[in-house]
């Protein structure tokens, strides 16, 4: 007698949200900012407090108007011979604009260190002077202030004594990525609603680069990059980059096998969350699979459907499943209520435009 495979699937209408995959010991491609002494009208700086060793911290944009500003330690690279000292990031909220009235911009705020209300992030500017790495400002009541640092905390000083020491490192250009030789890009600006979709095709071992607009004109915000499956593709170095309003941050992806993968790009906040997604493929794409011994369909809604249907144990079934929203397509995902029964030849997440069909394919293992 044949023995009989039955399991329980439930078909879930979700946008999934997976921990992203990270590749060991891989850094991102980003923007290099090599070591100045001197600023120049229009350039675009990194201001970092010396800290032990080789790290610093960088004064990074609160985000918003009168937000305090924080501190983001970064690694530097010491120069060799008459190549600078520099430092390689895709956070453009450390990233600030000197302007010819020596104010320091990024996105639409100002760096405005106070003489008693902290150091913040303003809509209006302040004039900065640098000289012998520290960073002053002037007060028509009390005179000068320097910048200072310690505890990871930027503050005020009317003591020079207890000012910062600053490396500052101008915006030079894109570290080059070897593995990138045609160096494609997708942008993408994530919305609040009609999220924008975008898709893009490369070669396993080959990288791309997305490029994320912060829309907002108002507020930065802490992007993130997920995958919809491991063993596709991979974040190079971090999946989440803070991008200032109005600005433009970037993620590196590499395909790594023959496959599909979704990439959904979310500001993960959950009163005004911003979302894209990139629809990946690497190589081959997907193997096609040969025609399931039996099919179900289902049409998942808000009531959850159920259907039943049986196998033998080493056959398969294909289950069709329908979105029926006529506006938007969605990742679904296919969870058996028991393992060790059946197993998935396809994926067990899919993607399915609006009004369309996919498939789940899963073969029979044991009794159940």
């Amino acid at each position: 007698m044949k023995k009989r495979a039955t399991a329980l699937l439930l078909i879930l209408l979700m946008v999934v949200s997976l921990l992203p995959a990270f590749g060991a010991g891989v850094l991102a491609a980003g923007t290099r900012y090599e070591e100045v002494t001197s600023l120049t009208t229009g350039g675009e700086y990194i201001l970092a407090a010396v800290n032990d060793g080789s790290s610093v911290y960088a004064i990074k944009s609160g985000g918003s108007n009168n937000s305090n500003v924080t501190s983001v330690a970064l690694t530097v690279t010491a120069g060799s011979g008459s190549d600078p000292a520099y430092v390689e990031t895709n956070d453009t909220g450390v990233v600030w604009t000197y302007t010819s009235s020596k104010y320091f911009q990024n996105g639409s705020n100002y760096f405005y260190p106070t003489s008693g209300n902290g150091v913040l992030t303003y809509s209006s500017g302040r004039a900065m002077n640098l000289n012998d790495g520290k960073l002053s400002f002037e007060t028509s009541s009390s005179g000068t202030y320097y910048v200072a640092f310690a505890d990871g905390a930027f503050s005020t000083s009317k003591n020079e004594s207890d000012a910062a020491t600053f490396r500052v490192f101008i915006k030079t250009e894109t570290a080059p990525d070897q593995n990138d030789p045609t160096g494609k890009t997708v942008d993408i600006t994530p919305a609040s609603s009609n999220s924008p979709e975008v898709s893009i095709s490369i070669d396993v071992d080959e990288t791309f680069t997305i490029s994320v607009t912060n829309s907002s004109s108002s507020r930065a915000y802490d992007f993130t990059a997920t995958l919809s499956k491991s063993g596709v593709a991979e974040i190079q170095g971090s999946a989440s980059v803070n991008i200032a309003s109005g600005s433009t941050g970037t993620f590196t992806v590499k395909g790594l096998s023959d496959g599909t993968v979704n990439i959904t790009i979310s500001n993960n906040n959950s009163s005004s969350e911003r979302k894209g997604v990139i629809h990946l493929t690497v190589g081959n794409g997907d193997p096609e699979l040969p025609p399931a011994d039996k099919t179900v369909d289902i049409t998942p809604t808000t009531s959850n459907p159920v259907v039943t249907a049986s196998i033998d144990v080493g056959e398969t079934l294909g289950i069709n499943v329908t979105n029926s929203s006529s506006n938007s397509g969605y990742d679904y995902s296919a969870t058996p209520s028991t393992s060790g029964i059946i197993q998935f030849l396809s994926d067990d997440t899919i993607r399915i435009e609006k009004s369309s069909t996919g498939q789940f394919m899963v073969e029979g293992l044991a009794d159940g």
